[in-house]
């Protein structure tokens, strides 16, 4: 898939999109460089179209102009599973077929990333062809100790804009839904670096959980309370979600 992700990637970058160099797949782009790049793409194979290259602030117009993209796509002749959860978040298997349909319909003068003798979608479709063959014929084998060890876990604290039970903030209830409706940003656009989006992503639901625990007594818990016997303070308990607690958005724990 390496391959068919830079086929595509210098396909962009042929056409304009503003894709950094440490870029390598699809997965690294966000969702505000794939709308651009799906526009671009749209833009130079239908000239007179007319959306914006970059995602309104309010949810109406980002559904909006999510909805414009699908159905340009499928007025093009796409027939995948397409919608403006395409774009607004992103698969990166969906958005995949996307941009190689794309890049097929551009004309010949900007599709110079994907010739060599011969301009022609054929020649990108053998490639890419070609490719996944090589790639699924491929035994699978598990990354050595020494790759994962160069990966640390590293968890930044998620916001996820819903309120639990006793959670305070310090807004009214109205600022806080502007804020997540306006300027909250999704999951994978909060950590600072794409490595740590799985790590803080466990570490927010562990938290979760933990919250959840606090919040609502354990059967064990019932029944000793029946029995007259003093609960343990949670963070005396030896148990997983006490354990996780101390590891939570620690910078030194590898795999």
């Amino acid at each position: 898939m390496e391959e068919v992700d830079k086929i595509i990637l210098h396909s962009l970058k042929e056409i304009g999109c503003d894709i950094d160099i440490e870029v390598k797949n699809l997965h690294q782009l966000t969702s505000d460089l794939i709308v651009e790049a799906v526009v671009r793409c749209l833009t130079t194979i239908q000239p007179g179209l007319e959306i914006s290259y970059h995602i309104p602030p309010s949810m109406s117009g980002k559904f909006k102009i999510g909805g414009a993209l699908a159905e340009a796509c499928t007025e093009l002749g796409y027939t995948g599973e397409i919608g403006y959860q395409t774009f607004l978040y992103p698969n990166e298997g969906d958005i995949r077929k996307v941009f190689i349909f794309l890049i097929e319909k551009l004309p010949r003068d900007s599709d110079k990333s994907i010739i060599q003798t011969e301009d022609s979608a054929p020649t990108l479709r053998q490639s890419i062809s070609h490719k996944l063959k090589e790639d699924l014929s491929t035994p699978w084998s598990p990354p050595s100790a020494s790759i994962l060890k160069k990966s640390s876990f590293i968890s930044v604290p998620l916001e996820s804009g819903i309120s639990l039970p006793g959670q305070k903030r310090d807004c009214t209830p109205q600022e806080w839904r502007e804020y997540c409706v306006h300027q909250l940003p999704f999951f994978h656009n909060q950590p600072p670096s794409t490595s740590m989006l799985l790590p803080s992503i466990i570490s927010f639901n562990a938290k979760t959980c933990m919250h959840l625990n606090q919040a609502s007594p354990s059967i064990e818990e019932n029944n000793d309370q029946c029995l007259g016997i003093k609960p343990l303070p949670l963070i005396e308990r030896k148990t997983w979600l006490t354990t996780t607690s101390k590891l939570l958005y620690t910078k030194d724990v590898f795999f």
